[in-house]
C-alpha cells in the first residue's frame, strides 16, 4: 500500500472566513492597505487587542489571536487611531472560528465513509474510500490502493469528500515515491 505525502502548500486549503468579521467593513471606516501589514496589532470593537497580523496575501489576512490563526478577508478590517480594527471582540472571534472549525470537522467526519467517491481539488475522480485507518484514509484506485492522511481531506460544496490537492500534485507525489 502506497502512503502518499503531499507538500503542506498543496494540502492546505483556505478556511472559511468569519462572517461577522467580514461584515465589519460596513461598521467602521475601511483600513488602508498600509495599515494591515504583517506584525500590525489588530484591535477589537471593545478597543482591546485581538491579536497580530501573521500574514497578508492576495486572498486575505491571517490574524493570530494567541489561540488561533484566523484567515479573514482584507475588507473586514477598519481603522482607528490605534490601528487596524475588527467589529468583533477577541473572545467572539475565537469562539466563532472554533465553532466553524468544529462544524467543518463534523461535516468531514460524516463524509469520510467506506464507499464514498473522492474527488481532487481540480474536480478529478481520485478513487473510492476503502477504509478509514485511524487518521489515514485508504482509497481504492484502478492503479492500486492509496493512503492519505485525513488532514488532506475536505468537503466540497455538495458535502462529498475531496482531497485538497489537484490530481497532478497527487500523481507527482506518488511517482516520486511520496
Amino acid at each position: 500500500m502506497k502512503f502518499l505525502a503531499i507538500s503542506a502548500a498543496a494540502a492546505l486549503a483556505a478556511v472559511s472566513v468569519n462572517a461577522q468579521a467580514q461584515d465589519a467593513a460596513a461598521a467602521v471606516p475601511a483600513a488602508a492597505a498600509a495599515d494591515v501589514t504583517t506584525g500590525a496589532t489588530v484591535y477589537g470593537s471593545d478597543g482591546a487587542v485581538i491579536g497580530t497580523v501573521e500574514s497578508v496575501m492576495d486572498s486575505g489576512v491571517v490574524v493570530n489571536t494567541g489561540v488561533n490563526s484566523i484567515p479573514l478577508p482584507a475588507n473586514a478590517f477598519g481603522t482607528s487611531d490605534q490601528g487596524p480594527t475588527l467589529n468583533i471582540t477577541k473572545t467572539e472571534l475565537d469562539a466563532k472560528f472554533e465553532q466553524q472549525m468544529a462544524a467543518q470537522k463534523a461535516r468531514l467526519d460524516a463524509a469520510l465513509v467506506a464507499g464514498a467517491e473522492v474527488m481532487t481539488a481540480d474536480a478529478q475522480p481520485l478513487g473510492t474510500i476503502k477504509m478509514i485507518d485511524g487518521e489515514n484514509i485508504v482509497l481504492e484506485r484502478a492503479s492500486g490502493p492509496l493512503t492519505l492522511p485525513k488532514q488532506y481531506f475536505a468537503v466540497d460544496a455538495n458535502g462529498a469528500p475531496m482531497v485538497r490537492a489537484n490530481l497532478a500534485q497527487i500523481e507527482a507525489a506518488a511517482s516520486a515515491g511520496g
